[in-house]
């Protein structure tokens, strides 16, 4: 869907994902430090579901680039654990409000573009069953434009 999405618009291709905690200034350490602090994490929680929240209308959208368009998750126990321990973990303060999400589109497009992305993609994402299953930890260096975004360590969850 999101590689559908993303070719029929000119938008910028990437994995479905929920973020637990964006590359910072504030966050401490090495890159590997931080691999290394995931897999710490991952032994935390077994492979999960995470549901959407509101599967009827199933997408929102959003004034900001990075939330254009994207399915809200519900905080499930597996998530909760994985976002506290990495905010430990990175000695982050809780200051931002976590909204937890499956990133579907990036842009900075109007607001009446964003609805039509939303409504096209809205019955591939009722496909999914009203959620996803997040299977790893994944780390990404994302210093300048998105299209030189890199993985850096992807760890999996036990199933």
């Amino acid at each position: 869907m999101i590689i559908r999405l993303s070719e029929s618009n000119g938008l910028l291709q990437f994995s479905p994902h929920i973020t637990l905690v964006p590359m910072c200034p504030e966050l401490k350490g090495s890159l590997a430090d931080i691999v290394s602090a995931c897999k710490d994490l991952a032994l935390r929680v077994r492979k999960f579901r995470v549901p959407f929240i509101d599967t009827v209308a199933g997408l929102d959208r959003h004034n900001w680039r990075f939330r254009c368009v994207y399915a809200l998750c519900e905080m499930v126990p597996e998530l909760s654990v994985l976002r506290e321990g990495a905010v430990s973990s990175f000695s982050l303060s809780h200051s931002e409000v976590y909204m937890p999400h499956l990133s579907l589109a990036y842009s900075d497009c109007n607001q009446e573009e964003r609805e039509r992305w939303a409504r096209e993609i809205r019955e591939d994402v009722a496909k999914l069953g009203g959620g996803c299953t997040v299977s790893s930890i994944e780390v990404w260096k994302t210093e300048g434009p998105e299209n030189t975004w890199e993985l850096v360590g992807a760890v999996p969850l036990e199933a």
